[in-house]
Order: structure tokens, then sequence, then C-alpha cells
């Protein structure tokens, strides 16, 4: 991770990735995560959506290109669903392979015209319905999702560690306050006052 002290500007663009059945808690932490970066002035949310396996700012270097600088970075923050059995949605592995695929074709020698400057974290949104299953079945769970990870830090597109270290998560059982609020906040330094995330509040589902 950066020090703080020495970067002028975040800019993050948050990516959300929903289950295989479509029932998607990630698009609802990817909008609270904006909402709460956004108090914060060393930060700016350049872009919220959908990961896609091709085009968009994840794929497109010139769209970030205006903060490959000194005195700002790029980051990012990936949220991706991850089903009981650890089954994600299919544009998460096309997202893995076409990372591969982009890194193989650059020159052996590793000679680029600039340094990657690419940040990246990554929260994984588990959907275990108990706590036993969430305990005993966590890396089943969180498998794909860690694999996805790995396939950031070798990517040509990223930096080789993640921005901060990967959170896991269980959206069921958890409420984001517990946990993705303040992992977020000591993240990408968001001030503790005034964070009025109400219109995009979540609860955990619990079975009784």
């Amino acid at each position: 991770m950066e020090d703080p002290s020495n970067v002028k500007h975040l800019h993050i663009y948050i990516f959300h990735a929903p289950l295989p059945d479509g029932e998607d808690a990630s698009e609802a932490y990817a909008l609270r995560a904006s909402k709460l970066i956004t108090e914060n002035a060393n930060t700016t949310v350049a872009f919220v959506g959908s990961l896609t396996p091709e085009g968009g700012p994840l794929w497109d270097d010139a769209a970030t290109k205006i903060v490959n600088d000194e005195q700002a970075i790029n980051v990012y923050l990936f949220l991706i669903s991850c089903s009981a059995d650890g089954s994600v949605d299919r544009s998460v592995r096309k997202v893995m392979r076409n990372l591969k695929d982009k890194s193989a074709q650059l020159p052996k020698d590793g000679n680029q015209e600039t340094p990657p400057r690419n940040e990246y974290s990554v929260v994984l949104l588990g959907h275990a319905r108990c706590e036993n299953s969430a305990n005993q079945m966590k890396d089943t769970i969180f498998g794909t999702g860690r694999r996805f990870g790995k396939a950031m830090a070798v990517s040509s597109h990223f930096m080789s560690r993640p921005y901060v270290s990967n959170l896991e998560i269980q959206v069921e059982l958890t409420a984001p306050e517990d946990e993705f609020d303040p992992w977020l906040k000591k993240s990408f330094f968001v001030q503790e006052t005034e964070v009025g995330c109400e219109e995009h509040a979540i609860e955990p589902r619990k079975e009784l």
C-alpha cells in the first residue's frame, strides 16, 4: 500500500459481479462504497459499474492515463459475489483469462513505455446462510474469488500485491457496518463523520 503522505489523490474504479443466478449483493455494496469514498477529499470515484471481460475503464488504458503520474494513483476495487459452492459470475473467469492473455502479449524483456500504476483490491462477498457453513466451507466459498485476486497479482495490468489486504465477508450474516465499512474507511482514508449512507443501507439476512 502506498504511503498516504506520498499520494495526492486517489482515482477509484469500482467493479461489481453478481452471483451466477443473478441474486446480487455486489451492486449494493459497490454503491455503498462509492458513497463512503466520495466523503473523503483525497479520493475521486471515477467509475462504478459491472465487471465486464472487455471494454470499459478496466481495459481502456487511455481512459485512465490522465492520472497516471506522480501526483495520483489509480485503484481498481473489485466486489465479487461468491455462492455457497464457490460459483461466481462468468464475467469473473473471463476477466481472469483476458488478463492472462494481455500479459502474454507483452515483450519478454518486460520493457514498457511507462511503469504500471494500477493498484487493486478485491472484496469477496460470501453468501453462506449459517455460521457453521461459513466457517466449514470458507475455502470452497471463496476459492474462485481468491484465484481472481491472484490473477490480478500476476497480471502486467496491476501491481504485484493488492493496494490493501483483500477482504472476505459473509454478507448474509454480517452487516456492512461491522466489517466492510471499517475496512473501506481505513483503506481509502474516509473520514468517520458525516458518512450519510442511509440510502444504501444493506441488511444481512439471517436464518431463524
